[in-house]
């Protein structure tokens, strides 16, 4: 049996505007460690869901190595992010690289999608914007 990572352990703030990221998330960090960086964003206000919701403010952000497109982390900022950083908790935890998630499918409509848009935003590939 394979144990837990440590270093992939999220880390959140709920209450109004929830706020999470993954603790090895810092861009800083993957430039200096991994080398080049890609990064991709997705506002809520993109997202049908989150502005049918009432909850359109918000963003998330992936981080991933440029070379091996492996996920280095992620933030989110806004409404149920506490419930969503977990998918990325998950991608880390089996090394899961950007291409893995470019074709892993997200219900519609939900605010998940948003964790798939900001992937493909990484890459050049967003749909919704």
């Amino acid at each position: 049996m394979r144990s837990a990572s440590l270093s992939v352990i999220g880390q959140w703030v709920a209450g109004m505007g929830s706020f999470s990221h993954l603790a090895n998330a810092r861009e800083q960090r993957g430039r200096s460690d991994q080398g080049e960086i890609r990064i991709g964003r997705f506002p809520f206000d993109g997202n049908g869901k989150a502005i049918a919701l009432g909850e359109d403010q918000g963003l998330v952000k992936t981080i991933f190595d440029a070379k091996s497109g492996q996920l280095l982390g992620a933030h989110m900022v806004g409404a149920e992010v506490t419930e969503l950083i977990q998918g990325f908790t998950i991608a880390m935890q089996l090394e899961t690289t950007e291409e893995d998630l470019m074709h892993t499918v997200f219900p519609h409509p939900t605010l998940s999608e948003m964790m798939h848009e900001s992937v493909l935003d990484a890459f050049g590939r967003v749909i919704h914007m």
